[in-house]
Order: structure tokens, then sequence, then C-alpha cells
């Protein structure tokens, strides 16, 4: 019987999954004691130090500003704008950590940080996030159980996809809205946060994307708005006092449906005549409906 010689390997590759992992847990240990650390970042006043090398790796927005010349490149000390304090802090460590909590509280803050950094799953985790917060009943801002949002988003006919806007300026749920010379207004809502209704009127140019206030109603309540010179005029109030209800327009008329009048769902409607500025109302609907939508097909 023949033996042949076992061919001896001259190498093979080896990969250690666990070093990246450890590597980062060292260097977060080192920017917590403030060791080797070779930038300090200031958002709003406080200040972060941190690693460039870290930096880079996790952030494209930052390894630009650090690599390719920019004014920042030697600099020890950079100022970030467009983001909040505690949220940066939250970001820098997870940067390190690849760890973070999200919640109803904080995500969109760190949306908004993780899209300004290039966080791309990151931002991503804070949408799917968020869009399990949202309902069809506040897609345009909007609340949960402990706080409102200024969140929007747009939906595109011809993909039949979801995608985020620009945040309005300020947190609203319950607000009204309408579209008037192919611009969105939001007008009032209230702040779940600082337990306030809203005055304000945001107009949202889809050709700018930009959010940008008009003229504040007289009161956080009802009224009319012309959009030629920018002014509010007080009407006739409602039969009901309603909020949460479905507003439709039809051949000149305002048709306002249910709602909540502060202890129970409304059924009864209501439709609003200019030229007698009188609300009457009309046939009630089977069903006690409160957040609902309303449109004329």
């Amino acid at each position: 019987m023949e033996i042949k010689p076992v061919k001896m390997i001259d190498s093979r590759t080896f990969k250690v999954h666990c070093q990246p992992h450890s590597a980062f847990k060292v260097m977060h240990d080192l920017r917590l004691r403030n060791l080797l650390c070779d930038v300090t970042l200031t958002v709003d006043g406080k200040d972060f130090e941190a690693h460039k090398i870290v930096l880079c790796g996790c952030s494209p927005y930052l390894r630009a500003m650090f690599t390719i010349g920019m004014l920042e490149s030697d600099q020890d000390k950079v100022e970030i704008q467009g983001l909040e304090a505690w949220a940066m802090e939250r970001l820098i460590d997870f940067m390190y950590t690849s760890t973070i909590e999200i919640s109803v509280d904080n995500v969109q803050g760190l949306l908004q940080g993780a899209s300004l950094l290039g966080l791309q799953q990151l931002r991503k985790i804070c949408a799917t996030f968020l869009q399990s917060q949202l309902t069809a009943s506040n897609c345009l801002g909007g609340e949960d159980r402990s706080c409102s949002y200024n969140v929007t988003e747009k939906f595109d006919l011809l993909t039949e996809t979801w995608s985020f806007a620009p945040n309005m300026k300020r947190k609203r749920a319950g607000a009204g809205s309408c579209v008037c010379d192919s611009k969105i207004y939001i007008a009032g809502g209230y702040d779940k946060t600082l337990h306030m209704d809203r005055a304000s009127v945001e107009c949202y140019d889809p050709t700018t994307e930009e959010w940008t206030f008009v003229s504040e109603m007289e009161k956080a309540r009802s009224g009319l708005f012309n959009t030629m010179t920018n002014q509010w005029t007080t009407i006739s109030s409602m039969n009901t006092p309603r909020a949460w209800p479905g507003v439709a327009v039809f051949d000149g008329r305002v048709y306002v449906i249910g709602g909540f009048d502060g202890s129970s769902r409304l059924r009864s409607v209501e439709v609003y005549d200019f030229d007698s500025d009188r609300w009457t109302f009309i046939s009630n609907m089977i069903v006690s409906r409160a957040g609902c939508g309303a449109a004329v097909v």
C-alpha cells in the first residue's frame, strides 16, 4: 500500500469577529476618562471630548469635515450646528457602543441628528420606530399618549410609498389642515408636552420643501384665513363645540363632521354657509366618530 504524503498548508486567514467590539470598548473607556482625545465638539454650549478616528469611521458628515481640507480640519474644537446637546451626547455614545435607547420623547431629536451626521442605520431605526407610533390620523404632526409630534410624512401616488418631509416648526396634535394654491396649511392644534393650545399657523411649500409661519389666529379656535391678504377673520361659532372633527369643503360650503365635545364622541354634522355666516345642522351620521377623516369623491 502506497502512503501519500500530506500536503502542508502554508498559510490560512483567520478573522476574530469580536476584535472590533473589543477595540471600540477600549476607545469608549478612554473617551470617558478623557484620554487620547483629539477633538472637542461643541453643541448648544456643551463640550464633548472624542477621538477623530472614531467619529470619522462612523459619520460621513464628520469624516468630510475632518479630511477634505475644510476649516475644521485643523481645529481642536469644532462647533456643530443644528443639534441639541442631549441628542449629540447620545449619538456620540452610539458611535462608540452601537447601542442606544429610543423613546417617544427622544426619537425626533435622534432622527434629526442621525440624518445630519449620516448615521444611516440609526436613521432607519428611528424612522421605523416613529412610523410605529404614527397612524392615519396623525401623519401630519399628531400625538401618542405622552407627547405631540411635529413630524410630517408625504405620500407619492406614483410609487405608492410614504416618505418623511421636513418637520413642522411646532409640535401640534389635532390641528386643522387644508390645501390652497398647492400649499399645505396647518392651523392650531395642541402641544401635549407643553399642555397648551396653539394659535400659530404654518404653511408648507412643496417646491422649496420648507415650512413657514403665516399670521396667527386671534385665538386657538376656528376662523377663516385669506391666503392673499394673510389675514384671519372671525366667523360665527358652531352650534356644538367639538374637537377632532372631520372637515370637508363641497360646493362652497364647509362640512364639520363628528368630533369630541369633551365627554363623548359625536355623530352630528354641521355645515357653514359663507354668505349668511351661519352654521346649520344636517343629518347625523349613523356612528359617532372623532378623529375621522373626510373627503369629497
